[in-house]
């Protein structure tokens, strides 16, 4: 055997020896997803620079049909949630695009995770313990979307601060960009 051989043998058992593969954290909220836009400076961003304000497509958009169920992503607890609030959506800034949403808070992982655009606000309540077996919603088209198509806008956030409103509606505030973390770096790969 070559002294290459032997070195890049070596090399081989070493590395596999030091280096752990980690599991995905999260599991997708839709059984069979089919990915639309991927996160950040994507093909749109680029041919429609203004449609999102910060630049950038800050989470993933992905499908498998109007009114797929949606699963939790990770064992966790509803935050907060909300809904569309224009008749029409008439307004770029009414609720954010969001539609109808809700966000979930993984206490283990000191994650949330956020689902937009639902067909209808959530059944669940605020403080609801959720798994990941659990629907949390349907796929929708609600919001600020291109087009009619339903999707799941879904983003990841860490480092987030939660509070209650005046009226007394819950909100949530992301603390910096850093926070929104690509959701594909942290679910299994897509199998067809």
């Amino acid at each position: 055997m070559s002294l290459f051989k032997i070195v890049l043998f070596v090399f081989f058992i070493l590395f596999s020896l030091t280096t752990t593969f980690a599991a995905p954290l999260l599991q997708w909220p839709l059984k069979n997803p089919v990915l639309l836009q991927g996160f950040g400076i994507t093909e749109f961003v680029k041919q429609n620079p203004n449609f999102y304000e910060s630049g950038e497509h800050l989470g993933i958009d992905v499908s498998e049909g109007f009114e797929a169920p949606i699963y939790a992503a990770a064992d966790g607890v509803v935050v907060t949630k909300g809904k569309e609030v224009c008749p029409n959506f008439s307004h770029p800034r009414c609720n954010y695009g969001k539609g109808n949403w809700i966000l979930l808070w993984h206490d283990t992982l000191g994650l949330a995770t956020h689902y937009q655009h639902l067909s209808r606000p959530s059944h669940l309540p605020i403080g609801a313990r959720v798994r990941t077996t659990d629907t949390i919603g349907f796929e929708g088209a609600s919001g600020r979307i291109v087009g009619d198509g339903s999707h799941l806008h879904f983003s990841v956030y860490k480092d987030i601060t939660i509070y209650t409103t005046l009226d007394g509606n819950t909100e949530f505030q992301i603390m910096a960009r850093e926070s929104i973390l690509n959701p594909i770096h942290l679910l299994p790969p897509i199998t067809k």
